[in-house]
């Protein structure tokens, strides 16, 4: 009937079939001629869907290498070699290693120390630890810990001028309390070993001015304290006080005890009289 002929004219599948009719004119058309690739369909039809766990595992070793070179506890931290390169083992689930959270946890503070002793370049702006970033979050780790941990490590090896802006910027990013705490302990042994080991003519000259009860806690808190880090000790003064100023700025917006913050006041003004003795040296020259 004349409805059932508009009714086919007008349904898709008679368009499906008339693009299909008007292929081989299409190919005709076009130069050089398509042709079907035999190879390429093949392939097509053995790929296979990669397994999650796998291609995590093998980010893991990659990123892993990329940001420390101590294999002895890398082995302890990711599949077997064979495990993670055989034949199939990309389409493999990969069952997660035991007993490997403590040993991951000590790998990832060793590659965070190490990263932070090899930076040697200018001022931070933005706290971005690449690689250990990816392996945190492929190992399940709280950035906020690594991210202080790093800040820690740069100020036990002296490298204040590199994260003095930063620290300001990423409070939100760190836990400002374990900074604080640790901070203090840094600024103690710094002040101790200027006080009662290397002990400078320009510190002596005002040792009898300074208040012998908070250099007897600076003393007692730097011999108990442990370091992260053989680190350097040696730096100059006036960076010690400018950071100890910054932990004061951090205790106000944070948890911090009133008896910690009357510490760290304690610890400005005595680092603040021991800058303004160098400074007094340096000008008599």
């Amino acid at each position: 009937s004349p409805n059932r002929e508009n009714s086919n004219a007008s349904s898709p599948y008679a368009e499906e079939g008339k693009e299909q009719a008007d292929a081989p004119e299409k190919r005709a058309s076009v130069w050089p001629p398509i042709q079907e690739d035999h190879v390429l369909e093949r392939l097509v039809r053995k790929s296979r869907k990669l397994d999650s766990t796998a291609v995590d595992a093998h980010r893991s070793l990659i990123c892993a290498v990329l940001v420390s070179s101590d294999t002895s506890m890398l082995v302890d931290c990711v599949p077997a070699f064979y495990d993670l390169f055989g034949s199939q083992a990309i389409f493999k689930n990969m069952t997660p290693l035991e007993d490997a959270d403590d040993k991951r946890h000590a790998f990832m503070q060793d590659a965070t120390v190490a990263y932070a002793k090899r930076y040697k370049g200018p001022a931070l702006d933005v706290l971005e630890l690449n690689e250990i970033e990816t392996l945190a979050d492929l190992w399940e780790f709280d950035m906020v810990n690594v991210r202080t941990l790093f800040l820690l490590a740069m100020y036990e090896f002296g490298k204040d001028r590199s994260v003095d802006e930063l620290l300001t910027k990423c409070a939100d990013t760190i836990s400002v309390h374990h900074f604080c705490e640790n901070g203090v302990d840094i600024v103690c042994r710094r002040l101790h070993d200027i006080l009662h080991v290397r002990q400078p003519t320009e510190v002596q000259n005002v040792m009898s001015m300074l208040d012998a009860n908070v250099c007897e806690q600076i003393r007692e808190r730097a011999e108990s304290s442990e370091p992260l880090v053989v680190g350097k000790l040696n730096v100059p003064v006036q960076d010690t006080h400018v950071f100890a100023l910054r932990l004061l700025s951090l205790a106000a917006v944070a948890e911090i005890s009133k008896e910690d913050r009357i510490q760290i006041h304690s610890l400005i003004v005595l680092s603040g009289s021991l800058v303004k003795a160098v400074e007094e040296a340096m000008s008599a020259e």
